[in-house]
C-alpha cells in the first residue's frame, strides 16, 4: 500500500496529506475513424489517471500539485481533481508515455464500382472497402498493466463495425470497448474490420471531338437547335428582299 502526500498551494509546504491509501491506475484509448483517416497508419495516445481511496477522511481534497514516485523517482507530475468525498480522491486525466500503440492498415479490398447516371453530364459510382487494421499495445512500464480501448464506428460518414479479433468486451453502439491486459515487455494485437461504403460523383466535360461522350454532347446540340431553330422561309424572304 504506497503513501499519499499532498502539499497545500499556499508556500508554507504543511503536509495536507499524510497517510496510507489504496492507490489504482486506470488507463483508456479512444479511437475515432472518419472517411479521410480509416486508410492511414498512425499511432494512438494512451490517458491514465491515478485513483485513491481508503484515506481515514475528515479533509475534503483540494486541487493540488501530485508527484508520483517509484522507487524514489519521480514518473508522474499531475494535479488532484477536487473532491468532496474525504476518503477518496483521483489525479487530472494525463498521458501514459509507457504504453505505446500502433495504429496500421493490414489490408483493404474494394468491391465491384456500381455506376449510376444522374444526368447527361453527372455519373454516380458507388462501392465498398473492406478495411482491416491491426492495432499493436506494447507495454513499456516494467510492470503488468490494464487498459480499455475504445473503438467508435461511424455510421454518418459509411463506417461500419464488421469483425474483430479478439471480440470487444462490451458493445454500445458506437462505441466498442475491448480489455487489453499486458504483462511486462509483453505486446498485444487487436485486428479491427470495417465497412467503408464510397461514392463519388463525376461531371463529364463537353467532348465535341467525339468519343466517349459524343452521344451526350451530340444530344445536348439537339436540345439547342431545337429550342431556337432558323426556318428555311425566313432565310429565303431575306435573300428576296435583299433583291
Amino acid at each position: 500500500m504506497p503513501k499519499v502526500t499532498l502539499e497545500p498551494q499556499k508556500t508554507t509546504w504543511v503536509r495536507f496529506i499524510d497517510e496510507k491509501a489504496t492507490m489504482k491506475v486506470e488507463r483508456h484509448c479512444k479511437v475515432y475513424y472518419f472517411k479521410d483517416n480509416i486508410l492511414e497508419n498512425t499511432s494512438q495516445s494512451v490517458e491514465m489517471k491515478y485513483l485513491f481511496s481508503g484515506l481515514k477522511g475528515g479533509k475534503c481534497i483540494p486541487s493540488s500539485q501530485l508527484i508520483i514516485k517509484e522507487k524514489g523517482i519521480p514518473v508522474t507530475i499531475t494535479q488532484t481533481a477536487i473532491s468532496m468525498d474525504p476518503t477518496k480522491f483521483s489525479s487530472m486525466t494525463t498521458s501514459d508515455p509507457f504504453v505505446e500503440i500502433s495504429d496500421d492498415v493490414a489490408s483493404v479490398e474494394k468491391s465491384k464500382v456500381k455506376e449510376k447516371k444522374l444526368s447527361r453530364r453527372v455519373i454516380e459510382r458507388e462501392w465498398e472497402e473492406t478495411v482491416t487494421r491491426v492495432i499493436k499495445f506494447k507495454n513499456k512500464t516494467g510492470k503488468k498493466v490494464a487498459l480499455d480501448t475504445s473503438i467508435f464506428e461511424n455510421p454518418a460518414d459509411g463506417i461500419l463495425f464488421e469483425s474483430s479479433n479478439p471480440k470487444p468486451n462490451k458493445t454500445t453502439p458506437p462505441e466498442r470497448t475491448w480489455e487489453i491486459k499486458a504483462g511486462k515487455d509483453e505486446e498485444k494485437i487487436l485486428s479491427i474490420k470495417f465497412k467503408v461504403k464510397r461514392i463519388e460523383q463525376i461531371r463529364l466535360p463537353p467532348d465535341k471531338s467525339g468519343g466517349v461522350n459524343k452521344g451526350v454532347v451530340d444530344e445536348e446540340f439537339d436540345d439547342l437547335e431545337s429550342e431556337a431553330p432558323m426556318p428555311a422561309a425566313q432565310f429565303d424572304n431575306q435573300q428576296v428582299n435583299q433583291q
